[in-house]
């Protein structure tokens, strides 16, 4: 009789740990995928401010550092998730988050000059460019939010006290928030 209750206490605890283990990897998955949407919404980002930043290069005067250094911070951006996309540490994500956040003000700092430029006229093209600029600022700032959402979903199923026993026995680890502004201050 002991024996038969020992075997069933030990059926419902490996269902348990089954059940917790299930949730912490799908949880995971939904982090990964909503990272790589976040990846695919920055590249995207990156390619519209380089060619922006060549066209406003063209509108500005020669020697301005303006259009250099959003290419700049466009490339350490695309560094950035090169790094970051090899392997999602502590490191790349701080890197990613810093680059970001320069960009962003550097963009911020662009507005008023972009003002001036549109307003003269034959600037369709940089008006243009301006407005894919800001689209993609808009979806990368909402990847981003979805992912921070998922990322804090997965982190607190790993502080339950569930999470909190299997989480070291089967390797699984906190996700780093995504730390950027987004244009419209909410990210």
């Amino acid at each position: 009789m002991s024996y038969l209750v020992s075997m069933g206490l030990l059926v419902l605890v490996a269902a348990w740990v089954v059940g917790v283990y299930n949730r912490l990897r799908f949880l995971r998955g939904r982090v990964a995928v909503a990272w790589e949407h976040w990846l695919r919404a920055t590249r995207q980002r990156n390619a519209c401010v380089e060619e922006f930043a060549a066209a406003v290069s063209v509108a500005l005067p020669q020697g301005d550092m303006l259009p250099r250094s959003m290419r700049r911070l466009a490339q350490d951006s695309n560094l950035a998730l090169a790094s970051a996309a090899a392997g999602r540490s502590n490191t790349a994500a701080m890197r990613a988050a810093i680059t970001e956040r320069e960009l962003h003000r550097v963009l911020r700092r662009l507005e008023p000059t972009m003002e001036a430029l549109c307003a003269q006229p034959s600037t369709e093209h940089l008006q243009f460019l301006g407005t894919q600029v800001n689209i993609t600022l808009f979806h990368q700032g909402r990847q981003a939010r979805i992912f921070n959402r998922l990322a804090a979903d997965y982190n607190a199923a790993l502080r339950d006290t569930p999470g909190r026993i299997l989480s070291p026995l089967f390797g699984f680890e906190e996700a780093v928030p995504l730390d950027c502004a987004s244009r419209d201050g909410r990210g």
